[in-house]
């Protein structure tokens, strides 16, 4: 595996004079980047500093975050936060005053529950409505924190009429409920074909009104290749089992949006994301950007077998057996890492880490046979993100804190979630400063 690595080549292209070209075939617009359309000096910028900061050191209790899944700005500044793990909204204002308290722990109305397949998930609508998908439930807030309206889906049902699917956010990325729409993914996985050790993996995702009167297939899409292995007895009884191919090609989805909800799909070998509208399962935009890919570095390297394939506790990884076969090695990587979509419909991409980013860094782990450090460093995350306007055109590069978990970005700020070296959750919103020629 690592040898076919190291006899891998970056691939480089030429770009051509023009910074885009566009092309329409039976309705989907496909948009080829080469250069970004903010020239030098011009682009959009955060603030130096956060505009307000929630849950540093020594603050208030009800300012002591853990788990958070969700923040999001209303209207009047009031910042809200999905508390996971007490299963709370907390809404403060622009200075950081707590307001209000709403849900809580339980199985009563505007009450969440917190297991670990029911972790809840938040989003706002038009008139500042907040959302909490939890499972299989629907609740909702007024702006104030009053309970609006749960919902259960008929669960039963679902299985009874349309089948064994997995219900809920399609994994890792997204969510389930876009007002009266439910998107799920059929995640179903079966033993590798006679002869073969190895099995394609995709996903299939699915649209069903809330009425489940119909299943609509959005589309089927590439998530990773995946090999036989065996491993220890108290796993799985010593039977084959399927893992993911560390270093090979893999397929990433995003499904959100307000209004209009969509879902975004591209591969970790090409920069080219796909955004398919849900509403009416079409592929509507295919974006592209023309920049050189990366190989690996020994240490992303050591960390993708180490993290990805043997993820079994030290005593057990000895005990795994792998079949012996040639793994899918892709030989340099797009620049894209993960993507996001906000209601302002500018398409926002995380660049892969790279040592001249200045990010911080992560001692990787030593391999299973030393108990001293490996000696080798990656860069965690990086915190360059390409904007494309909605019409799939290349702006340019927005720098923003390598440690910030966007939650949102709206016309003027950017909200997200960091972390302390010691894994404390806090809040932080930043001003977005809008420069250049109109986007």
């Amino acid at each position: 595996m690592l040898a076919a690595w190291g006899c891998s080549e970056e691939v480089v292209e030429s770009a051509p004079a023009s910074g885009f070209s566009v092309t329409d075939s039976a309705g989907v617009r496909t948009v080829v980047n080469r250069k970004p359309l903010w020239g030098s000096g011009e682009g959009w910028r955060l603030t130096s500093e956060p505009l307000l900061t929630l849950g540093a050191v020594d603050t208030p209790l009800v300012q002591q975050f853990h788990e958070i899944r969700g923040v999001t700005r209303l209207r009047d500044s009031t910042v809200v936060v999905l508390n996971s793990s007490s299963g709370e909204l907390r809404a403060f204002d622009y200075t950081g005053r707590h307001m209000w308290t709403a849900g809580g722990p339980g199985d009563g109305p505007g009450e969440m529950r917190t297991q670990q397949d029911q972790r809840p998930l938040l989003q706002r609508h038009v008139g500042d409505t907040i959302e909490v998908d939890v499972g299989w439930e629907r609740i909702r807030f007024g702006s104030g924190g009053e309970l609006v309206d749960h919902r259960r889906l008929d669960f039963a049902r679902l299985h009874r009429e349309l089948g064994r699917y997995y219900v809920g956010s399609c994994p890792p990325e997204g969510r389930s409920y876009f007002e009266e729409l439910i998107v799920i993914c059929d995640v179903s996985e079966g033993p590798p074909q006679p002869g073969r050790r190895w099995e394609t993996h995709h996903m299939t995702v699915i649209r069903i009104p809330w009425t489940l009167d119909r299943v609509d297939t959005v589309g089927t899409f590439f998530r990773n290749e995946r090999w036989e292995a065996t491993v220890p007895l108290r796993f799985s009884a010593g039977r084959p089992s399927l893992w993911p191919a560390p270093l090979g090609p893999r397929g990433r989805l995003w499904i959100g949006g307000r209004q209009h909800p969509r879902l975004l799909y591209a591969r970790n070998d090409a920069y080219r994301i796909e955004i398919w509208d849900l509403q009416d399962a079409t592929l509507s935009m295919v974006v592209e950007r023309r920049t050189p890919r990366r190989a690996r570095t020994e240490a992303e390297v050591f960390v993708a077998v180490w993290q990805g394939l043997f993820q079994l506790r030290k005593p057990d990884r000895s005990e795994l057996s792998l079949t012996n076969g040639r793994q899918p090695v892709v030989d340099s990587l797009s620049i894209a890492e993960s993507f996001f979509l906000y209601d302002q419909g500018f398409l926002w991409v995380r660049r892969l880490p790279v040592g001249d980013d200045q990010g911080r860094r992560w001692e990787v782990p030593a391999p299973p046979d030393f108990e001293e450090s490996s000696g080798w460093v990656v860069w965690l995350p990086s915190g360059l993100h390409d904007v494309f306007r909605p019409d799939g055109v290349y702006l340019g590069t927005v720098k923003l804190p390598h440690d910030l978990d966007v939650m949102e970005i709206g016309p003027d700020y950017v909200l997200g979630v960091a972390r302390d070296e010691l894994g404390v959750e806090y809040v932080q919103l930043f001003g977005l400063e809008r420069g250049g020629p109109p986007p």
